[in-house]
């Protein structure tokens, strides 16, 4: 079963607009928490995010950043660093974001 997943994994470039389930999206949610951790803490948080204009906003932020981080590198790498920064913002054509955040007790 896992060699089958592993080979027919697929990245994605972009998305189709329909809408996902609250049901599938908790479904996703439950599966995640089971993911094993360090010491079987489980210390993440997850945030679902589907208004369209908060989507758009953290890429923006995401943009901006990248921008700054891409000044801070040497001209010989400037280009492919900022090529690759394009990756970091994928995310934004999807239906919905969710955001995996690791919290500590």
């Amino acid at each position: 079963m896992i060699k089958k997943i592993l080979q027919t994994r697929r990245s994605i470039r972009s998305f189709k607009p329909d809408a996902i389930t609250d049901n599938e999206l908790l479904e996703l949610i439950e599966m995640a928490v089971s993911a094993p951790s360090a010491g079987n803490r489980q210390p993440w948080l997850f945030f679902i995010i589907k208004n369209r204009a908060v989507i758009g906003r953290m890429a923006e932020v995401i943009r901006l950043k990248s921008d700054e981080m891409t000044q801070s590198v040497s001209e010989t790498f400037r280009q492919r660093v900022k090529d690759y920064s394009a990756y970091f913002t994928r995310f934004e054509g999807a239906p919905v974001v969710i955001v995996c955040v690791w919290r500590d007790f």
